[in-house]
């Protein structure tokens, strides 16, 4: 549970090895997600979808958001599909 090894268990560890995955993982929360990321409403989330969200906390480079789009985009699009 001590993800971070300081040799503590923080509220946000605490909170991830007891919260019901089954339960907060569902299609539901997942569209939920997706739908908060689809912008457009395209039906896919694009680099720049995720760079509108995510660079509100975090001024990262263009190439920060193509990563993040690259380690789940299956069928190799440059977009994530649901």
């Amino acid at each position: 549970m001590d993800v971070d090894g300081n040799g503590s268990i923080d509220f946000t560890e605490w909170c991830a090895a007891t919260i019901d995955k089954h339960k907060l993982i569902n299609d539901k929360n997942l569209r939920t997600a997706f739908d908060l990321f689809d912008k457009d409403r395209g039906g896919s989330i694009s680099a720049e979808e995720v760079a509108q969200i995510l660079s509100r906390t975090a001024n990262k480079q263009d190439s920060v958001w193509q990563e993040i789009i690259a380690q789940v985009d299956l069928n190799g699009d440059g977009e994530i599909d649901f």
